[in-house]
């Protein structure tokens, strides 16, 4: 049986990315086209393009999950398991992985731990994420909210940057959209209570 999970509308919305999710554990980030009758209506679409790879070789096969599309629908950044533990890439949209020519995603995170929930600043200068990486501050690897530049991958000049506090489980970044662009604030919803939180 084959799932079709997690979708996420394109900026313009014309299209909707999602997550393929067939036998054996495998998962693709996919989309399908948006079409509209003359009221406004949207129309179902049986054109489905698979914009991933869920396996390199051909032997071992792994995950890909979460999709969020960048401001302008050009990229979308994604969870993927290729590399063993979870971690952020970023695909062109008009050139994905999956298609003959195009380049691999690029690898946005590394390092210790499980990174999921991409989430693209107003701006699209950077990528909130959530992880369980352990540090000085967060040593009982709870989830939490980082920051990371996302012209670049994650390294001494791009460093992932702490932002919530390690008092509770942190997921699903989602930033304000009416504040300034660049302003670097987001709302955070602890998995431990129903109220949200925010951060700067």
């Amino acid at each position: 049986t084959t799932l079709e999970l997690a979708p996420a509308w394109s900026p313009d919305g014309k299209s909707i990315a999602f997550v393929l999710a067939g036998p054996g554990g495998k998962a693709d980030v996919a989309a399908v086209g948006v079409n509209y009758d003359s009221s406004g209506n949207a129309q179902p679409s049986n054109i489905v393009s698979t914009l991933t790879k869920s396996t390199l070789d051909g032997t071992h096969f792994y995950s890909n999950f979460a999709p969020t599309w960048s401001p302008d629908g050009t990229r979308i950044a994604f969870s993927s398991t290729r590399t063993g533990s979870h971690h952020i890439f970023v695909l062109n949209v008009l050139c994905p992985e999956a298609q003959t020519g195009c380049p691999l995603a690029t690898q946005m995170t590394s390092g210790q731990g499980d990174d999921t929930n991409p989430a693209w600043s107003p701006d699209a200068t950077m990528i909130a994420f959530v992880s369980n990486r352990p540090t000085t501050q967060n040593q009982s690897g709870k989830t939490q909210i980082y920051l990371i530049g996302s012209s670049q991958a994650e390294g001494a000049t791009n460093p992932a940057t702490l932002i919530s506090d390690g008092s509770a489980n942190d997921d699903d970044p989602a930033w304000n959209q009416q504040l300034a662009k660049g302003t670097l604030r987001l709302l955070v919803a602890p998995i431990s209570v129903t109220d949200r939180k925010s951060v700067v």
